[in-house]
């Protein structure tokens, strides 16, 4: 079990480490703002609450309301897409 854990963890930090990546991106090859850089940065969070909140819904759980949760789904997969 211990391995699963240190899998998990070094999967976590190697995902967690764009957060950092993107930022610095974005100011010194793109030249972005601070409040530029922020700007283009919040949807992602903002949709990945949406989908991980509606996620079990959209796959197929029953749970109220889940024709709404499949459809903001859908709208941020096209959303990320679109980025």
């Amino acid at each position: 079990m211990w391995i699963a854990n240190v899998a998990n963890f070094l999967l976590n930090i190697a995902g967690m480490a764009i957060w950092w990546v993107w930022p610095r991106y974005f100011t010194r090859v793109w030249g972005y703002g601070a409040v530029h850089t922020g700007l283009a940065l919040i949807p992602c969070p903002l949709l990945f609450g949406i989908v991980t909140t509606c996620g079990g819904a959209a796959v197929g759980a029953q749970w109220p309301g889940a024709w709404w949760c499949a459809r903001s789904w859908r709208i941020s997969s096209a959303g990320n897409a679109a980025v």
